[in-house]
């Protein structure tokens, strides 16, 4: 295997289903249990105001002062420490996030936002030995969730469990819309080309391309994967085979990418690449 075509397979570098802190205080607001009329403003409500500061006005100063006065007001409230855990990450408080998310959890294990929020934060924190554990409880609660099937998708990944991330993965692939997105195929690509398995990598960045011809990232892989195999075949016939279609993907990502000095680097191998394979699909 060439290390230097090997290097350049390329992952996401995001999760590829992330909800917004919006979308995320939204849904924490189906949790909220409605409590009696009192005397005083009950957490409910106190809640409830944090979450239209934040989504419908985009105050998130004052859904932060809401959300605090409900978890002192109630240090119990699994939901409160939630809010203001979310409200703390928009203020890139993170580590005081997490420390409210961990108590969420403790409050409530079964709060199916308290975990697959806390996952998500130790995701950001790069915490990613802690990650899969919340994630596989907030998998439980709701076991189709595509962003929780996602982030540990991504989690394992990182962590270089690849059964486990293509398992998640292919879970994923099959929830309505996300069976569509070249994404989770060129995810799926990469965790086989790094099994050695090159036949199912290359089958999945094709399916990837069948969805999108023009992504760069995915001619990129079938090209280093092609790449390789030419210099592992010993038959001529396949690794002239091999090099004609690696040269085909290295070109279009080239195209593709054309004037992005972000990816200089890695264009200015693909060229290197391409001069060495075209010696052999030349003969």
């Amino acid at each position: 295997m060439n290390s230097n075509s090997r290097k350049l397979v390329s992952k996401l570098g995001t999760p590829i289903l992330q909800l917004s802190l919006a979308c995320l205080l939204t849904l924490t607001s189906a949790f909220l249990v409605s409590c009696g009329k009192s005397d005083f403003e009950t957490n409910d409500s106190l809640l409830r105001k944090a979450i239209e500061s934040a989504v419908e006005k985009g105050e998130w100063d004052n859904a932060k002062v809401l959300a605090f006065k409900a978890v002192n007001q109630n240090g119990k409230d699994a939901n409160a420490r939630v809010v203001f855990a979310l409200t703390l990450e928009q203020s890139d408080e993170l580590e005081r996030a997490v420390e409210q998310i961990n108590q969420a959890v403790s409050l409530d294990s079964d709060n199916f936002m308290a975990q697959y929020t806390k996952g998500r934060l130790l995701f950001k924190s790069e915490s990613y030995e802690d990650c899969p554990a919340p994630l596989e409880k907030a998998k439980v609660l709701k076991p189709d969730c595509p962003q929780v099937l996602s982030l540990l998708a991504r989690s394992y990944a990182y962590l270089g469990v690849n059964d486990k991330a293509i398992k998640n993965y292919v879970a994923l692939a099959k929830i309505g819309e996300y069976g569509e997105k070249p994404e989770i195929y060129n995810e799926l690509g990469v965790l086989f080309f790094e099994k050695n398995d090159y036949k199912r990598s290359a089958r999945f960045f094709k399916k990837a391309l069948s969805f999108d011809l023009n992504a760069p990232t995915v001619n990129l892989n079938l090209g280093v994967l092609c790449d390789n195999l030419t210099f592992s075949c010993e038959d001529a016939g396949l690794k002239r085979k091999y090099a004609r279609v690696s040269e085909k993907h290295y070109i279009r990502y080239l195209k593709l990418t054309d004037g992005n000095l972000s990816l200089e680097a890695a264009r200015d191998t693909v060229v290197v690449r391409i001069k060495k394979i075209r010696r052999i699909s030349s003969r």
